[in-house]
């Protein structure tokens, strides 16, 4: 998180990971295993560019952990061969379904996002990683620091006739769903037809895949989690607590600004730039747009609607992922503020 553009960033814990790009990372991998570079000798000189090894360690790089390492990247680029006929999913996403309708639990996504469940094998259970008493305590401990961390305070200056109107709005539009502690529907599963938002994330989970992670989690490894489920599609109601850090919003991050979700969803941004940590002080979130010769932004709205969007900065040529919100999965639709 950037609140200029010649500051040194600042990182804010538990905050959404908003620049980083997990297919890039993942296509990296595999991509690398399969160049011819990619061998023991290349790797075992870098090696001892920083550190010896011994003879024993040497021969155990060599023969068993380099050829390892290769053939598990090598089949992690086959198990993801199908993202490349689909919409890349950019900086700041990933494609599991963690709060999307299949569990409004956050200790369920902490323990199977920890295991790292994999796909069933030749019919069977997903597979993961044993279970140690130490992983069953860092569950406990990662999912007391979430629940125990407080949203940090916005950073910059703003207006608290503003503000106070604001939180008149929110109660009368937003708290029945995005309010903590009271009897409301925040943590309940807003099914599609109401929320109206884009669809492709809930409807790639089903009722087959709850079962077998259910079956694995509980019987083969022995944690107690809520059960994950598929009810009905749906997204849940989340808290929206340090909402300024949690763009580009909705599920699917198509909505650059708290502005732009405030807008009828017809005249939402078509494109925007996501992936940059500059913060954009006039509309909530971070700076999504670049900017022309003339250091003006260019709006990319659909026809009709006025441009009442203002900017704080720009997103370099060389920052910034570009987002259309045209590609599959990416829709703007939905969520339906006050209109």
């Amino acid at each position: 998180m950037d609140p200029t553009p010649i500051e040194t960033p600042t990182i804010v814990a538990g905050g959404g990971s908003h620049t980083t790009d997990i297919q890039g990372l993942l296509e990296f991998f595999s991509r690398a295993a399969e160049d011819e570079r990619f061998n023991a000798d290349n790797i075992l000189y870098e090696i001892d560019l920083t550190y010896r090894l011994s003879m024993v360690e040497r021969a155990m790089y060599k023969y068993l952990l380099i050829p390892v390492v290769r053939d598990i990247f090598r089949e992690q680029g086959r198990s993801w061969a199908w993202t490349e006929h689909r919409p890349r999913w950019g900086p700041g996403r990933d494609v599991p379904m963690n709060l999307a309708g299949d569990t409004t639990s956050y200790r369920s996504v902490i323990i199977d996002s920890a295991l790292g469940l994999q796909p069933p094998q030749e019919g069977g259970l997903p597979t993961s990683s044993p279970i140690t008493p130490f992983f069953r305590q860092r569950v406990a401990e990662i999912e007391q620091w979430i629940l125990n961390t407080p949203a940090p305070e916005y950073p910059l200056e703003y207006d608290d006739a503003l503000a106070t109107a604001g939180s008149l709005l929110f109660e009368e539009h937003c708290a029945v769903c995005h309010e903590s502690g009271r009897q409301n529907r925040m943590g309940t599963v807003i099914p599609l037809e109401e929320i109206q938002t884009d669809p492709s994330r809930t409807q790639a989970w089903t009722r087959e895949a709850a079962d077998l992670a259910n079956e694995l989690v509980a019987n083969e490894l022995g944690m107690a989690r809520s059960p994950m489920s598929k009810p009905y599609d749906g997204y849940v109601a989340l808290q929206l607590d340090g909402l300024w850090l949690r763009a580009p919003y909705l599920h699917n991050g198509s909505v650059p600004t708290v502005r732009a979700l405030l807008e009828k969803p017809e005249c939402r941004p078509l494109s925007f730039y996501r992936g940059y940590d500059l913060l954009d002080q006039q509309n909530m979130g971070f700076v999504a747009l670049r900017c022309d010769e003339f250091g003006e932004p260019v709006l990319d709205l659909p026809p009709g609607c006025p441009a009442k969007h203002v900017t704080t900065g720009c997103v370099p040529e060389l920052k910034g992922w570009w987002h259309d919100t045209r590609e599959a999965g990416n829709s703007a639709s939905g969520a339906l503020v006050g209109h």
